[in-house]
């Protein structure tokens, strides 16, 4: 299912894709932008999808606020459901443009347009959990809160490590060197100089 998921990645991959890809996170992130404020107003504080870390006291403590903003929350978790997905393409359409200039062989750097959707995964665990938990309310299950907190960090450190790759891949495509997370593999261009010396 990942071969398949990335092969059509980089199939795809290409301006018209990722301008298209990259307005719909554009869009979303509006969204976001004009409901979150209300949201943080009437709840006094922030989602708990943008903590990185936390306990199930604190977990609760927020959840508990959520419904003073019951229609603000609605919409956001409504947008979240959508966003994702955008995102996770967005950032391996990206990838692919990059890597796959330097590198012949899909399966040198299928990992890194792989990666973002791994990231989408645990946004959506967490996302589904929240939903858990605040349809559960008044009762508790701190375990459930704990799990969440987990797919939480497991989605900011994959996006971070996502946007990372590019940054690297994008930085050694202009310098005509290997990226740092693929250091070793030949590039199309190193290929092709050999080929040519024979």
């Amino acid at each position: 299912m990942v071969k398949k998921l990335t092969d059509i990645i980089i199939r795809t991959a290409g301006l018209k894709t990722l301008i298209i890809t990259i307005l719909l996170v554009i869009i979303a992130e509006i969204g976001f932008s004009l409901l979150t404020p209300e949201f943080t107003r009437l709840s006094g504080g922030p989602l708990l999808d943008m903590s990185i870390w936390y306990h199930a006291d604190y977990a609760y403590d927020r959840l508990t606020s959520f419904a003073a903003a019951g229609e603000s929350y609605f919409y956001i978790r409504l947008i979240d459901f959508f966003f994702p997905p955008i995102y996770a393409c967005t950032f391996s359409i990206l990838s692919a443009v990059i890597y796959r200039k330097k590198y012949s062989n899909p399966a040198d750097y299928r990992w890194i347009i792989a990666a973002p959707f791994l990231g989408a995964f645990f946004d959506y665990s967490e996302n589904i959990l929240l939903v858990i938990l605040f349809r559960s309310l008044p009762g508790r299950y701190p375990l459930i809160a704990e799990i969440c907190n987990i797919a939480t960090l497991g989605k900011f450190v994959l996006i971070s490590f996502s946007i990372l790759l590019i940054i690297t891949g994008a930085f050694s495509l202009l310098k005509g060197s290997d990226s740092s997370f693929l250091h070793g593999n030949k590039f199309r261009g190193a290929k092709k100089e050999i080929k040519d010396d024979k």
